[in-house]
């Protein structure tokens, strides 16, 4: 998928978009606008309800639980990756060492940067005994947050996530062979998604429900040190679903674009709907403490995000839903939305926003404040770091 060199000038960025080309598609970028505002949002107004005690109930329940935009975030990896890499899964021809590498340049110049800069740097000069084990440095620039809670609330906040992502592009390549089979039709392709989904789910309940640790933990979050709770968030198996519908979603197009393209303004309502409806039901099952329940209704919501994704990849925009995400403005911060993501909670952000809730303001005002911040700082980190990096070493893989 190409991205273009430089952002569009401002008077653009809110010019109304034409159909999409079959190089890119941006208002799948502008879907990550979204999920990364639905992860800032939750974590300053969770903030701002523990800081200053506020009385948020329609917050609370909008954006009760930040795995919603993380979710979209998994499926939608899914997707784009075997857009990208389908034929060479099917074959099994996948140049390993220049996947690999693609995935790493893409993901990592940004991160120890941000990690370095935004984390371990501030704390350093702070006075902070966090990082005095050379283990958690290793822990941490090895991306492995999800694998230890030792190390998972050190660094950047969000970081688990990226342990996550780095297991699925490894096995990437093995799950587009099991999904894209070349035989049977939608169902075969669908309902092998669901096997996987149910595989995934088995192993993770064995990691949950098998006693094995001195005093009866069970295996996962004995070996991890995590609560049960955090577990069910950061464990690749309750994860894998996302990924896999985000995966079956990109198949479909695929190998039957005749049958999805008639079928694309439904799927981009129809699956907004079920984004939305699976991801409040999800956040009120988190908020009563059903994490299984939750863990079922999280994919739920992946699935309905990956049906947008499929409308809106095989045909021009033709919804209110399609023309907003294609919008110039939407794509740029979709491009952005990883530094974002990353930057939103460092310290210095942080920071910001201490001095922010201390203002005789209603906490509410201080939410869209920090996001215009966090946004200017993650535009400054994409257009100094990311980009450019990102851009040098993809010459060298050629």
């Amino acid at each position: 998928m190409s991205v273009s060199t430089s952002p569009p000038a401002l008077p653009a960025l809110l010019a109304v978009p034409e159909a999409r080309t079959d190089a890119y598609v941006s208002s799948l970028t502008g879907i990550r606008a979204v999920a990364s505002g639905i992860v800032v949002l939750f974590h300053y107004f969770l903030a701002a309800k523990a800081v200053r005690a506020a009385d948020l109930p329609a917050v609370s329940w909008l954006l009760g639980n930040g795995q919603a935009g993380v979710s979209i975030f998994f499926a939608l990896s899914g997707f784009l990756i075997t857009l990208r890499y389908r034929d060479s899964f099917a074959r099994g021809t996948v140049r390993f060492r220049n996947y690999w590498l693609r995935r790493l340049i893409r993901i990592y110049p940004v991160y120890a940067f941000t990690l370095t800069f935004g984390a371990i740097v501030p704390a350093l000069l702070e006075g902070s005994k966090d990082y005095a084990n050379p283990l958690t440095w290793i822990g941490l620039y090895g991306m492995g947050q999800a694998l230890s809670f030792s190390i998972f609330a050190l660094g950047i906040p969000v970081g688990w996530s990226l342990t996550i992502e780095e297991i699925f592009y490894l096995i990437a390549p093995r799950l587009g062979r099991w999904l894209d089979s070349g035989r049977g039709g939608i169902a075969i392709v669908v309902g092998t998604g669901a096997i996987i989904a149910l595989v995934s789910a088995g192993i993770f309940a064995l990691t949950v429900l098998l006693p094995v640790g001195p005093a009866g933990e069970a295996l996962g979050p004995w070996l991890s040190g995590m609560p049960l709770d955090l577990f069910y968030n950061a464990s690749f198996f309750a994860r894998i679903p996302e990924f896999a519908s985000g995966m079956v979603g990109a198949i479909l197009l695929l190998r039957f674009r005749t049958r999805v393209v008639p079928r694309a303004r439904a799927l981009v309502l129809g699956g907004t709907a079920a984004a939305v409806l699976f991801m409040f039901a999800q956040n009120v099952a988190f908020g009563a403490g059903q994490i299984g329940l939750y863990a079922v209704l999280r994919f739920l919501s992946a699935t309905g995000g990956a049906a947008l994704m499929l409308g809106l990849a095989s045909a021009p925009p033709n919804t209110v839903i399609a023309r907003f995400l294609s919008l110039p403005l939407m794509d740029y911060l979709g491009k952005t939305s990883y530094a974002l993501y990353l930057v939103h909670l460092s310290i210095p952000v942080q920071r910001i926003w201490s001095g922010l809730v201390s203002l005789p303001i209603h906490p509410l005002y201080s939410v869209p404040i920090i996001y215009v911040i966090a946004v200017g700082a993650s535009i400054l980190l994409y257009e100094l770091v990311e980009h450019p990096a990102h851009t040098w070493l993809s010459k060298r893989l050629r």
